[in-house]
Parts: structure tokens; sequence; C-alpha cells
């Protein structure tokens, strides 16, 4: 009983850190500050076997995020891995990549890590790694914040710094 209340928490702490890449001219820095609601749409456990409630759980997230400084509003995916110990949760951490697809078709790529700080909350960074079209070469990152609000959600809030090509 507690393992499956401690993994419906678990889940929804998974974090998007996804910022949309912004209107920049090439070689511009843009400074993001974006808030979003994420929701778990997949996810797949995996029993550790080296202690009772060591769990390894895969996972597709599926967003909405607003960008605070151009307002622009945009959808987002990311699948990730998370390390889950009740435990050890000083080892606890998740890791994964996103992607997001303008409405052009061009994809902006990221990766990004993040480890607990709270009860319903993570903490992490993000690394921007390039995409396609207009988005290849893209670089910069920052950091990220997750709240729980409910079993397979949570809200997000981003800050970072991108390089347009």
């Amino acid at each position: 009983m507690f393992r499956k209340i401690f993994i419906v928490l678990a889940i929804a702490f998974f974090v998007v850190a996804f910022t949309a890449p912004g209107v920049a001219f090439a070689g511009e820095k843009v400074k993001i500050k974006s808030h979003g609601v994420s929701y778990t749409t997949l996810i797949n456990q995996l029993d550790v076997g080296d202690e009772e409630g060591h769990i390894i759980l895969i996972y597709e997230q599926r967003s909405i995020f607003a960008n605070e400084i151009s307002g622009d509003k945009f959808p987002d995916r990311s699948v990730g891995f998370m390390n889950v110990n009740p435990n050890k949760p000083a080892e606890m951490y998740l890791t994964g990549y996103g992607v997001h697809t303008d409405k052009d078709g061009d994809k902006f790529t990221r990766s990004f890590k993040g480890k607990p700080i709270a009860q319903g909350q993570w903490k992490g960074v993000y690394t921007v790694t390039g995409g396609t079209g207009k988005y290849k070469g893209a670089t910069g990152g920052g950091t990220w914040t997750s709240t729980m609000l409910a079993p397979n959600q949570s809200y997000v809030e981003v800050e970072g710094e991108h390089e347009m090509p």
C-alpha cells in the first residue's frame, strides 16, 4: 500500500524543464521565464530488486507552458527516467529529454536532471541540446522547479537563457 501511494506521489513530481525559445536573431541571447502544467501520460515501473521499494520509472509527460516575457504559449513532450528509493531519499534523481515542436515543425531540444528538495517538490537544471530547422545549433540552459498539484500533475517554473543560431 505504502509503495503504491509513494509511486503515485512520485509520478506527480516528474518535471518537464522546457521554455519556448522565443523570437531571436542569430547569435542573440534570450532570457526565458516560463511556467506551466505537466501531466504524466505514460509510466513503466521496474523493480530494482536490491531492497524493498527501490524502483526505476520510465515516463512520458505532456505539458502546456506560457513564457512570461514573450507571452507565447506552447505544448511540450518529455521522456525520462527516475530512480526512486524511499529508503534512500538522498539517492533519488531524475533525468530525461524534452522536445518542443513549433507551429512550423521545427524542433527545439533539451536534456534535464533534478533531485527532490522537499515533499512534492523537485529542482534541477536543463541544457539546450539544439534542434532542427531554425533551432539547429541553439545553446543555453537554466533551472527549473516542479511542485506536485495532484497525482500525475505538476506545476513547473523555468528560468534560463538561450542563444539562437
